[in-house]
């Protein structure tokens, strides 16, 4: 009788069989083996190595989440902790912070890192341009016009002898029928004078100045009256 010593990798009373390694499942972490003659090998899972894939790999040494990210090494993987206004497996897409609309009014909105602006119409303000512009506190009408406020406008009510927008005109009451005989129309506010020629009195040079009610004429002599002037008949 006789008994056989088999080399490695090599069973059975005669050592005819190959032995397979991978029964015993030597490779952890999900890892795949294969056998070998007198051995076996692991092909490991992503995230794990090692002859057994027992190691598990550090996956934040390669710096895989952006924008300043933290990074969290787990078993056979990685967990990035974004930073306000990132998202994504690698924090790597900036959050559109316009998307729920934000802006009010018509406004456009910018978006930015973890925030947002708005660029508000006129008439508008506000961080949000939630606020209706008072266009009336900065006194736009002037001579005493009286402001009233509306969306994105005003409109001023003029105080009599004034117009325009911003009742910033002095209307000319002055006409050619104004003055009568020759005066001079003088515009004023809400009026005019007439300045009127020699011989002519009165708002509007209507009435003729009689020379002769003065008695210019001596020794009885007869005054006869001219316009803007008299005459003596001795």
């Amino acid at each position: 009788r006789y008994k056989c010593v088999c080399d490695p990798g090599w069973i059975g009373d005669y050592c005819s069989t190959e032995g397979n390694e991978c029964k015993s499942n030597p490779c952890q972490n999900g890892g795949t083996c294969e056998d070998l003659l007198n051995g076996y090998r692991c092909t490991c899972r992503k995230g794990f190595k090692g002859e057994r894939c027992t190691v598990d790999i550090d996956e934040c040494l390669s710096k895989p989440c952006k924008n300043h990210a933290l990074c969290h090494n787990i078993q056979g993987s990685y967990l990035c902790e974004c930073r306000p206004g990132f998202t994504g497996g690698d924090c790597d897409s900036n959050i559109d912070d316009c998307l729920s609309n934000p802006c009010q009014n018509g406004a456009s909105c910018v978006d930015g890192i973890n925030s947002f602006s708005c660029i508000c119409l006129p008439g508008f303000h506000g961080d949000k341009c939630q606020t209706d512009t008072n266009e009336c506190l900065s006194e736009p009408c002037r001579n005493g016009g009286t402001c009233t406020h509306y969306v994105n406008s005003y409109t001023c009510k003029c105080q009599p002898g004034f117009e325009g927008t911003n009742c910033e005109n002095n209307i000319d009451e002055c006409t050619e029928s104004s003055c009568f005989n020759g005066g001079t129309c003088v515009d004023g506010i809400n009026s005019f004078t007439c300045q009127c020629p020699v011989g002519f009195t009165g708002p509007f040079c209507l009435m003729e100045i009689n020379e002769c009610d003065s008695h210019p004429c001596l020794n009885k002599g007869s005054c006869v009256d001219s316009p803007g002037t008299y005459r003596c008949i001795c």
